[in-house]
């Protein structure tokens, strides 16, 4: 039985187009049992996107695995989106790279290629070229699986000795040199009088019309044949009527077109650029000639023209060398690594696995899970009260599980273990790996690999106090809760009045709302608590944290916690201090975004936020419908909202500085409603999640 698998890329429609290495392998592949789901066939960036959106979202059940075709172009774009559309709707994802310009790409955007990587339960290259330039330095693994050819339809021939029939396969653009090949064609005009070249592919960016008028002015355009795109059974019966192939461009990994010219048996001629050198052994299978370079690659050609032997050695040794690319082997390549993406147990999906058993030489009391990610300004300061924490038990682990940070967080910690060891000597202190940056799944790595029969989640932006475990453990015993936490309050980001201003906001009412955790400290049962202190019995009961929420991963966890009949305690005299944001558009973006995940966690888990979340975004909605009466009819509900902050900022900080106070209310509640409403723009992709909740663990 095979697996189900949608494929997202840029397919050939059928009679129209080139093959892509899905098109090529799609038989093969439903051969051997899968069922293959292909996306998409449009033509046009807005149609292409719209239709693999909708084939996600629409044949969401007819597939387990999401692979998708990775470029350095703007196809980029897709990729990134359909990843991240595949992972909220639960499925695995592998991504295929392709493209020799993704080096340059991983070299000055390393960040929007790590965002993409972590995304993905495997990423797959068609040659050692990318694993060197691109996934090592941004420190991902990844698996070699070639590009396919179908040998069948390019049968290979023994060339005794190469005419000057030269040819040239490529989309037209400014990176694979078509002028390079023109060139080359009048160097050997001289020479060979009946020398000819075929150009294949189709024109972009001018290159074309370029590569044309450069003909016209050396004299050879009788000499050149422009066919535009043609069929993969068009470029066979080409190749089989010319000799020499050239390959002419200055970026590549592991161009198809020079596979199916080994395939072919022709003398191969190319600028040793990128991959190619791990494709071709210049001497064996092709010669190898500097980049941009026509006098050499003229140089190369004469030499095949010249020497029938070396002809001779060049076709046999590009046939012996095709033969590990054809379809049958790729595709059972193939299926062996969605197998093992199938059967892994996979922290990333939407369905976490179950605690592990632990062995009773191997428990300790008390398991501290700190997630950590491009913290490296803020990281000393926190591990220095780390490092000043009581132990409530001798038997603890301290969890920093690092989550591939794009600072220098993992270099620092690394550097700071000897030292928390020494302060601790009893702990055991690890460093462990996330699959990704994002928290809950930090948190997921972390708690599978513990050992404790506590479990305390803490977190890189808090100051925790020296007494904050013990106090805890204590209030778990008395209460006999299935979660205890403490009280978080703000503390200015920097020593600035506004930083001041805005600490005092996210404390206050208008600026936290009805959360007790921040406005009040008292003692009791609550519907959530930050940092939580969970008996093991309670995360095996009722699950981990949701994978599928950056944010508000806490409140929903509670939740599940309440809706098993748990108890949720909130510690009023524990109390920690929160790192606030240090100026108002920091405020702004970092509430905005809790806006948003406020719808997620609501279609995630109904019933987890209450009513009151969600009265900026209805506030902004008045606003905007009194506008679309009349911009003046706007001014009532703003100038209501205006004063009650005013008011509240003068009520609680005259002496001080309410203007700033009634600013930082109003950053907090305009993004907090803004974010709301674009999360209800985006919820319909998170429909589809509403009825695959985690299953119901047993009472």
């Amino acid at each position: 039985m095979g697996q189900r698998v949608c494929w997202i890329g840029s397919h050939a429609a059928p009679g129209r187009g080139y093959p892509s290495v899905a098109d090529r392998l799609a038989d093969a592949l439903r051969d051997q049992g899968h069922q293959l789901v292909l996306a998409s066939r449009r033509t046009g960036r807005l149609a292409k996107w719209l239709d693999m959106r909708r084939t996600l979202i629409r044949r969401r059940d007819d597939y387990d695995i999401v692979t998708v075709d990775v470029y350095s172009t703007a196809a980029l774009r897709y990729a990134l989106w359909s990843a991240r559309l595949a992972r909220r709707l639960g499925k695995r994802v592998v991504l295929v790279l392709h493209g020799g310009g993704l080096p340059r790409l991983a070299a000055s955007r390393p960040r929007r290629l790590r965002a993409l990587f972590a995304l993905a339960d495997r990423i797959v290259v068609p040659s050692p070229y990318l694993r060197r330039t691109v996934c090592e330095p941004l420190g991902f693994s990844c698996a070699e699986i070639p590009n396919p050819v179908p040998l069948d339809a390019f049968p290979a021939r023994e060339m005794e000795i190469a005419r000057p029939r030269l040819l040239w396969v490529r989309s037209f653009r400014d990176h694979y040199r078509p002028e390079v090949a023109v060139q080359v064609l009048a160097a050997l005009a001289a020479d060979h009088p009946d020398a000819h070249l075929t150009m294949v592919g189709p024109g972009h960016d001018g290159s074309l019309a370029r590569t044309q008028r450069l003909a016209s002015e050396l004299g050879v355009s009788e000499r050149v044949h422009f066919t535009g795109l043609v069929e993969r059974e068009a470029v066979a019966r080409l190749g089989r009527e010319s000799d020499v192939f050239l390959n002419t461009t200055s970026v590549d990994n592991m161009p198809v077109s020079v596979m199916e010219a080994l395939a072919l048996g022709m003398c191969i001629v190319s600028a040793d650029v990128g991959g190619i050198g791990d494709l071709l052994v210049d001497g064996q299978n092709a010669l190898l000639v500097p980049d941009a370079d026509a006098s050499a690659m003229t140089a190369a050609v004469q030499r095949v023209l010249s020497d029938p032997k070396l002809a001779r050695r060049l076709s046999l040794g590009a046939k012996a060398g095709a033969a590990r690319f054809g379809i049958p082997d790729v595709a059972r390549a193939w299926r062996r690594l969605w197998d093992e993406v199938a059967a892994s147990a996979n922290p990333l999906a939407w369905d976490v696995p179950p605690l592990p058993p632990r062995p009773v030489d191997e428990r300790t009391d008390l398991s501290i899970v700190i997630p950590l990610r491009d913290e490296a300004a803020r990281l000393e300061p926190f591990l220095d009260r780390i490092a000043r924490l009581e132990a409530p038990t001798p038997s603890v682990e301290l969890l920093l599980v690092e989550g591939q940070s794009r600072d220098a967080t993992r270099a620092l910690l690394d550097n700071a273990l000897p030292a928390l060891r020494d302060a601790h000597p009893t702990w055991r202190v690890e460093r462990l790996d996330s699959p990704s940056g994002l928290i809950p799944h930090g948190l997921n790595a972390g708690i599978l690999q513990s050992r404790g029969d506590v479990v305390v989640r803490l977190d890189a932006h808090t100051l925790f106090p020296e007494d904050y475990l013990p106090r805890l453990m204590q209030a778990l015993e008395r209460t006999g809760a299935h979660n205890v936490g403490g009280v978080v309050r703000a503390r200015p980001g920097a020593e600035t009045p506004t930083a001041r201003a805005i600490a005092r906001a996210r404390g206050d009412l208008f600026g936290a709302g009805r959360s007790p955790f921040r406005t009040g400290a008292r003692s009791g049962p609550q519907k959530t608590v930050p940092f939580g202190c969970f008996p093991r019995e309670t995360l095996e009961r009722c699950g981990l944290y949701d994978n599928r929420l950056t944010r508000n991963q806490d409140i929903e966890l509670n939740h599940r916690v309440r809706a098993a009949r748990g108890v949720v305690h909130q510690e009023g005299t524990v109390v920690a201090e929160h790192l606030a944001p240090a100026g108002i558009s920091a405020l702004f973006r970092k509430h905005y975004a809790n806006g948003r995940w406020n719808v997620f966690a609501t279609i995630v888990a109904p019933g987890c936020l209450s009513w009151l979340h969600f009265v900026p975004g209805v506030m902004l909605l008045l606003i905007a419908a009194a506008f679309w009466v009349s911009p003046w009819a706007a001014l009532v509900p703003a100038g209501v909202a205006a004063a009650a902050d005013l008011a509240r900022a003068f009520r609680i900080d005259a002496r001080g500085h309410p203007l700033r106070l009634a600013l930082a209310f109003a950053a907090i509640q305009v993004g907090h409603g803004l974010g709301q409403l674009m999360g209800l723009v985006s919820a319909p992709v998170f429909w589809p999640l509403h009825a695959r909740r985690y299953p119901r663990r047993a009472r």
